[in-house]
């Protein structure tokens, strides 16, 4: 179980979403063992992902390309966890970081230079003005 909070009760270790409530009372709800079985395994190794796997990913969440913590978002329906498919296509598109997520805008700015690649260009920059200046180049 999760952390204690006030009253003695534990928080629950999992996110859970009024989104995917919904889409659970709309009749798209799937158990974690389900959703796992939707999926290709991972690593490459053949088989199926394990329902643990979905577990974690809605409890501690997966790293994204960019490095943010995305969640499965999970919903309690009595003793069981379950998910929904439209959860499931939302938290791979948020692992992506490419596509922004459903229902909002793309964003209208480009997002920030990154400054590893900027000090590369630069070294690379001056690497090829050395080369030049010697006859290299």
């Amino acid at each position: 179980m999760g952390p204690k909070v006030r009253g003695g009760k534990s928080a629950p270790a999992y996110h859970e979403t009024p989104r995917v409530i919904s889409e659970v009372l709309a009749g798209e709800g799937l158990s974690l063992a389900a959703a796992a079985r939707s999926l290709p395994s991972g690593r490459g190794r053949g088989g199926q992902l394990s329902p643990a796997t979905l577990w974690r990913w809605g409890s501690t969440g997966a790293r994204s390309k960019a490095g943010r913590r995305v969640y499965l978002e999970v919903a309690r329906v009595g003793c069981r966890i379950v998910t929904s498919r439209p959860a499931l296509a939302r938290f791979i598109a948020s692992l992506d970081d490419s596509a922004p997520p459903e229902g909002t805008a793309p964003e209208s700015s480009p997002p920030a230079p990154n400054p590893h690649v900027a000090r590369r260009a630069t070294a690379v920059a001056s690497a090829q003005a050395a080369l030049r200046a010697r006859g290299m180049g």
